[in-house]
Parts: structure tokens; sequence; C-alpha cells
């Protein structure tokens, strides 16, 4: 997690899905740290063109949930939650 948390080429997605797991592994500082670097979490880019792969917007916008509502950050996840829900129900 070290090698990854010192990597500046990680996608948004993949930022707050190590920060999750910093937090779950009892380093919040080290999360907080990561995410507070990042671009903001309502700029996403999937760039993934490989159809291999279990990759989408969706599933980045999903991460970024799950890594906010870890941290505690509940304000921010309203929209981001409208957003999520909505697109998985097809609307």
């Amino acid at each position: 997690m070290n090698r990854l948390r010192e990597s500046d080429r990680c996608s948004i997605g993949e930022r707050w899905l190590l920060a999750s797991a910093y937090k779950l592994a009892g380093k919040p500082d080290v999360a907080k740290a990561l995410v507070d670097n990042a671009t903001s979490c309502r700029r996403f880019v999937f760039a993934d063109a490989n159809p291999y792969t279990f990759g989408s917007l969706l599933r980045d916008r999903a991460v970024v949930l799950m890594g906010l509502t870890l941290l505690g950050r509940d304000a921010e996840t309203s929209a981001l939650l409208e957003d999520v829900s909505g697109a998985a129900l097809g609307r």
C-alpha cells in the first residue's frame, strides 16, 4: 500500500480505494492525506478502453462514495449518492 501511495499515477477511484484500505487498517491520518491531495471527486474520468475489466465510471463513483462514508465525510455524500443510485436504477 505504501508503494501505491507514493505513485502519482492513481486514478480518483484507485486513490479513494487506497484511502479506504488505510482507514480500515487503522491509519486514518494517512487516508485523509491521500484524499485531501486528490483531485475533486466530482471530476471523474474513465479512460479504460479495455472491455475485459470490471471498471466503469459508475464503479469509480461508488468507490468514492464508499470512501467518503468510511472517512466520515457524510456531508459530501448526498449529491454523489443521488448520482450513483440514479445511475444504478437507470435514471
